[in-house]
C-alpha cells in the first residue's frame, strides 16, 4: 500500500506503459522503479525483482536478505 488506505492491489495496469494507478488517489507508478508519476503521490514505492522459471511456468519474487 502506498498510503494507509490505498491498496495498489486493486489497481489499474497499464501494460503499456507499464504502470500501476492507485484507484484512490489516480496517482500513477512506474513498475519498473516505483516511481510517482504524478500528484498527489510524492513518494517512491519499493520494488522488488520479478521473473518467470521456464521450468515450472512459476512466477518468483526476489526478496531482500
Amino acid at each position: 500500500m502506498h498510503s494507509q488506505y490505498a491498496d495498489l492491489s486493486m489497481g489499474i495496469l497499464n501494460e503499456d506503459e507499464r504502470t500501476v494507478t492507485c484507484p484512490l488517489h489516480l496517482s500513477a507508478f512506474s513498475l519498473e522503479k516505483g516511481i510517482p508519476l504524478n500528484p498527489p503521490a510524492e513518494e517512491q514505492l519499493k520494488t522488488y525483482e520479478v521473473f518467470i522459471k521456464p521450468e515450472d511456468g512459476g512466477i518468483y519474487v526476489s526478496l531482500p536478505d
